[in-house]
């Protein structure tokens, strides 16, 4: 039974990976800034949650589970006010769950590489017909659903912009900040960051940037209500226990997602890290 269950919950894992990953591959096509990426997997993340076993390719099947993906970036768009036609999202997901087979980028099992006639008929735009009109109208039933399960709140405080601000304060040199703005990507493919508050993930990302680099941050700051020197983190509202538990959690999650990427092939230069290159600010 123990065995059964370390299955049940490392087949979970691996799908939950494959949607992160496809919607880091769909945000990259649509040209979509890493903060909608992040709000995408944020929303996708809290509905595998409130789902729990019941999201599983046994029980809901490729289509659903890739219905619920493009639902996901549908709303992350809306709800970051860089709207993309459903159409546009529709086709991309469908291009990149047939460029790689359904199975290999939903479940992580290789499976043969499809013909170029296949390709050419279903790998492309798909054609406006009633299947697509009835692929449409699921995805409105499913944009229901996700909302309804999420309670209709799609606020979420993201930490990118309070990692800018503070390395701005900190004086933190550019390689840091990239280190830490890569540390807070990968983040992303945790779950367990989804309850993490904003604030926490930029001053933990900054501290560990600083630890495999060279940089220095300032070891305290003069506190307004007293003289003496506090850690900076706490000057940033952070308390010596939450930086230690993110501290793990954000070295876990980078630890995850380099695992993710060594089992798919991801290279250097796959959508994660384009990502981080299109902020203006760096």
């Amino acid at each position: 039974e123990r065995r059964k269950q370390r299955t049940t919950m490392a087949e979970e894992t691996s799908l939950r990976d494959a949607c992160v990953e496809l919607v880091f591959y769909a945000c990259y096509r649509l040209r979509l800034d890493i903060e909608v990426t992040a709000m995408a997997i944020s929303i996708l993340l809290r509905f595998i949650r409130h789902e729990g076993d019941e999201f599983s390719s046994a029980k809901l099947g490729e289509d659903e589970i890739k219905l619920v993906v493009a639902t996901c970036l549908f709303l992350a768009a809306k709800t970051e006010e860089c709207q993309r036609r459903l159409r546009d999202v529709i086709n991309v997901t469908h291009r990149l769950t047939w460029s790689k087979p359904p199975s290999r980028v939903l479940v992580g099992t290789p499976s043969p590489a499809p013909s170029e006639a296949d390709e050419d008929d279903r790998g492309g735009t798909l054609v406006l017909d009633h299947d697509y009109l009835a692929l449409k109208e699921r995805v409105v039933h499913m944009e229901q659903r996700v909302l309804r399960a999420l309670a209709f709140d799609l606020e979420a405080s993201q930490p990118f912009r309070l990692l800018l601000h503070f390395a701005k304060f900190l004086r933190v040199d550019r390689c840091a900040l990239r280190r830490a703005w890569a540390l807070v990507v990968d983040g992303l493919w945790s779950p367990q960051c989804l309850d993490t508050p904003p604030n926490a993930l930029a001053a933990a990302a900054l501290y560990l940037a600083e630890q495999f680099g060279s940089s220095q941050l300032p070891a305290g700051q003069a506190s307004p209500s007293s003289r003496q020197s506090l850690p900076w983190w706490k000057v940033l509202g952070v308390s010596d226990e939450d930086m230690a538990s993110v501290c793990e959690r954000l070295l876990r999650a980078a630890k995850e997602a380099s695992l993710v990427s060594s089992k798919r092939g991801l290279d250097k230069e796959s959508p994660s890290v384009e990502l981080t290159k299109k902020r203006k600010s760096l």
